[in-house]
């Protein structure tokens, strides 16, 4: 058995799934080599994640 058919299985299961909470399955599909331009390394993260806490930080300061 492929990963594809895994996947379509997958797919359409989920999609069943979906369907019966009246909600649809949006799909989009990529290469490879665009969803890994796309990704958020554990760098990034970590530096959007300092900025973030800094300035809830600094607000807090502000009120206290």
């Amino acid at each position: 058995m492929s990963s594809t058919s895994v996947r379509d299985g997958l797919v359409a299961s989920l999609r069943e799934v979906l369907r019966a909470h009246g909600r649809p399955l949006l799909q989009h599909e990529a290469t490879t080599k665009l969803m890994l331009s796309r990704a958020v390394t554990k760098k990034k993260r970590q530096e959007m994640l300092a900025l973030f806490f800094r300035s809830v930080f600094a607000e807090v300061r502000l009120r206290f």
